[in-house]
Parts: C-alpha cells; sequence; structure tokens
C-alpha cells in the first residue's frame, strides 16, 4: 500500500485521485504557471501516470523484463501489447526523457536505476 488513510487503511481509487494526485497537480500547476509553462494536461490519473512512465522506459530502450518489473506484469505479451509502442522522438528527446523519468541524464547503461540484476528501482 503506499497511501494509507488516516486510519491506516487503504485508500481507494476515488480518494487517491482526488486528495493526494489532485493536490500534487494542483501545486505543480502554480510552479508552472509560475515559470511561464503549460500546466499538466487535465484528468491525470494514477494508471496514466503509470501508462506514461512504462512507455517512456521502453522510448528509453529498457527491454520488456526491465518494464516488467516495474510494473509487475508476469505476461510479457501484456506488456509489450500496451507500452512497447514507437514514439517518434527528436534528436534530444531521450535525454528529456531520462530527466522526466529518472531526474537526471544517464551516463553509462551500468548507471541505470532500473537494473534486474541489483534488484534497483526508482
Amino acid at each position: 500500500m503506499c497511501f494509507a488513510t488516516t486510519k491506516g487503511r487503504p485508500q481507494t481509487d476515488t480518494n487517491v485521485r482526488k486528495r493526494v494526485l489532485a493536490k500534487a497537480v494542483e501545486l505543480a500547476d502554480e510552479r508552472l504557471a509560475a515559470e511561464e509553462k503549460a500546466p499538466l494536461p487535465e484528468r491525470l490519473t494514477p494508471h496514466s501516470l503509470r501508462r506514461t512512465y512504462a512507455s517512456v522506459l521502453f522510448a528509453l530502450g529498457r527491454t520488456a523484463p526491465e518494464v516488467m518489473e516495474q510494473l509487475g506484469h508476469a505476461d510479457p505479451k501484456l506488456t509489450l501489447r500496451i507500452y512497447a509502442r514507437a514514439m517518434r522522438r527528436a534528436t534530444d528527446e531521450s535525454e528529456r526523457l531520462e530527466l522526466l523519468a529518472f531526474g537526471r541524464r544517464l551516463q553509462h547503461p551500468k548507471d541505470h536505476p532500473l537494473t534486474i540484476r541489483g534488484k534497483q528501482g526508482p
């Protein structure tokens, strides 16, 4: 369980969207507005963020087993069918995607935070 209620019980999907994600989006939009940048898309959900993260990992060249581990999938067909779609990218897009996914530019594949052997994750 990622987020619990004040009584220690699991949050419902609605509570997570309204009480956790909506507040985070509101704060992020305020910061974006202060920097004169576009706001986040409307109707963000935890699942849409999960899908975006998985798609970004594939766009960065992560393998199906690496992405499957992050998502908790057991069936590679599911992972590949839903998330491994071709994405058109500009030449500098890989660096921006790495910053989005990991908060920094990766210098070498061995430094990647999603190494399966080391069982590391974000």
